[in-house]
């Protein structure tokens, strides 16, 4: 790819090419691919490795999500519904209370009941779902937990293992404070709305929290983005979610919008 990957912009800190709204269009793709593989795919398509080094750019700075290695297809004969028993771990968010920036909670035990296909685990030990790194059970919403993760590094130009492991405790404590300009990368220099910005923050919280039940779906995140988090509380789930019971996707998948339509 023409841009190579996001993770070498921001560890190159190329701000000038890497600015607000080309990161929220990056963010706003991301989410749009991951949705049709989960979504409008049959069957659907479990990534499993999502990052910023997985995301490359062309030259308009569209995102293309690679290195499908680790990808599993949730073939129905594969396909368990069921307990994905596992764990919420240090670093975790809080269900209660996603939109005061929790810390981090300690360990406790955790039972999620999802169609999931058994796996070996692989990734980083922190970086994925704790429940998927617990069990092997891997879900659709292992992918979303990614995606949080990744959300995070875009928001902050850092790499996921430079903030320890109380990152949470870290920008909780940042937010609480009113200190936005140290949770968003410095070499934005200030150029992006601040509440867009937090309301990002608390999205990326969402996706990453604990317990996968709380994840919104994909097709969810696509929904709040597109809205570009003005209107949408990622918050408070009467916003932007329907009830339980209603299946049908939040988001037909039209083609991606222009440069300029997006921003």
């Amino acid at each position: 790819m023409v841009n190579r990957s996001l993770d070498f912009l921001l560890t190159q800190k190329a701000v000038r090419q890497l600015d607000w709204p080309i990161r929220m269009r990056i963010a706003s793709g991301v989410a749009r691919g991951m949705a049709h593989m989960h979504d409008q795919c049959h069957p659907s398509i479990i990534h499993r490795d999502v990052s910023c080094s997985n995301i490359l750019l062309n030259a308009e700075f569209e995102p293309v999500l690679g290195d499908f290695g680790l990808a599993r297809i949730m073939h129905e004969r594969d396909v368990v519904v069921g307990n994905a028993e596992g764990s919420i771990g240090l670093g975790s968010v809080s269900a209660a209370e996603v939109g005061e920036y929790p810390p981090s909670l300690p360990i406790s035990p955790q039972c999620y009941q999802d169609a999931y296909v058994n796996t070996v685990v692989r990734g980083h030990i922190g970086y994925g779902a704790p429940e998927y790194m617990a069990t092997g059970k891997c879900t659709l919403k292992a992918d979303v937990y990614l995606y949080g993760n990744m959300l995070l590094e875009l928001i902050s130009g850092r790499p996921f293992f430079n903030f320890g492991r109380r990152r949470n405790d870290w920008i909780s404590r940042c937010m609480n404070e009113n200190k936005l300009e140290r949770v968003v990368d410095p070499n934005l220099q200030g150029n992006y709305p601040a509440e867009e910005a937090k309301r990002l923050v608390r999205l990326a919280f969402l996706c990453a929290d604990g317990d996968p039940s709380v994840r919104p779906k994909m097709s969810e995140v696509v929904m709040m983005l597109e809205n570009r988090l003005h209107e949408l509380d990622p918050s408070n789930r009467s916003s932007w979610s329907r009830s339980e019971g209603d299946s049908t996707p939040y988001y037909s998948f039209p083609p991606s919008p222009s440069l300029e339509m997006a921003l």
